[in-house]
């Protein structure tokens, strides 16, 4: 009885989380485009916890969690290969950043809505 109540208290907290946030995009001579972009939190016992990736509701390669633990959970950092994403979840606004091979970086500013979020115990 000891056993399972020590797993309990050490077994880690799953969130349902999901956010969808709209990121403006601007080109020189090009009208501004908006992206839709939604970030829902995932797991599985083979890659642990990732971040499910749409953009434009077109799913894309998943993203991992790069950091999530300072300032009180108030930061939540994703990344994948050239693209790394920051959402404030108390301000819900987002940065989304591209890093390309000739140095050249897009950082679009982004404001979100939380889709769902629960506590999954």
């Amino acid at each position: 009885m000891k056993t399972i109540l020590t797993l309990l208290f050490l077994s880690p907290i799953a969130y349902a989380e999901t956010y969808i946030c709209s990121f403006n995009y601007k080109e020189p001579d090009y009208p501004t485009e908006t992206e839709i972009h939604k970030f829902t939190r995932s797991s599985n016992t083979n890659t642990g916890t990732y971040f499910l990736h749409e953009i434009n509701y077109k799913k894309l390669e998943n993203l991992s969690i790069y950091n999530e633990v300072f300032k009180d959970d108030r930061y939540l950092i994703l990344g994948q290969r050239n693209h790394v994403v920051k959402i404030d979840r108390r301000r819900l606004k987002a940065t989304y950043v591209s890093i390309w091979v000739d140095n050249e970086t897009e950082v679009s500013k982004g404001i979100c809505t939380v889709d769902k979020l629960e506590n999954k115990e």
